[in-house]
């Protein structure tokens, strides 16, 4: 196992939890904490869970909730219920609108489906004031990997409507669930609830 880090400032940043296996994080983060001890370093973890708190918070490191994970148990998931219905009516919009949903690998998609996704990405990011920001939302480089899924939503004309890629997360080297990470729709005349219709496809 390893705990990767930027330098910066004399703060040795780790972009999330140590990389191995979970049963061996005290032994990463108390070796990275003596690295960084040699170094003069303040050593410090972001993007961590809390199984990585329960290790630092007995050997007196500070700690600050910043964001939380959204993880849906899918097995007992329902679409049932008030909360759910403006999930329900984009599903049975997109039924009679004739919008379907496809699983594709970027890299092995047909070459008019990756123009596609490519001129939608592009469309998105000309109406936005900002750059990609490229550190958690990916780009068009990410779907590159033949690991990461795209979802699409497609017109009876195969005309595309919007899309999401799907990046998987590992557990001791075993995929144990999928994060979204890219969503882009049409902007003009596009399926409007094609987000809403693409997370709950997926």
């Amino acid at each position: 196992g390893y705990v990767a880090y930027r330098l910066i400032s004399g703060v040795a940043l780790a972009l999330g939890p140590p990389v191995g296996q979970t049963t061996r994080y005290r032994d990463y983060v108390e070796g990275f904490s003596r690295f960084c001890s040699d170094n003069a370093w303040t050593a410090c973890f972001y993007s961590a869970g809390q199984d990585l708190r329960e290790i630092t918070d007995p050997m007196g490191w500070g700690s600050v909730e910043v964001a939380q994970q959204t993880i849906i148990p899918l097995p007992t998931l329902t679409f049932g219920g008030k909360k759910f219905q403006p999930i329900r009516a984009a599903l049975n919009r997109a039924s009679k609108e004739d919008i379907h949903a496809e699983w594709i690998n970027y890299l092995t998609a047909p070459t008019r489906i990756r123009q596609q996704i490519d001129a939608l990405s592009e469309e998105w990011i000309a109406d936005r004031k900002l750059p990609e920001l490229g550190f958690t939302l990916g780009g068009i480089p990410e779907l590159q990997d033949p690991e990461v899924r795209c979802l699409l939503a497609l017109d009876a004309n195969q005309a595309l409507q919007g899309f999401t890629s799907w990046l998987p997360i590992y557990r001791n080297g075993r995929i144990e669930g999928w994060t979204v990470d890219l969503m882009r729709r049409r902007r003009n005349g596009g399926f409007a609830k094609t987000m809403e219709f693409l997370i709950a496809t997926a």
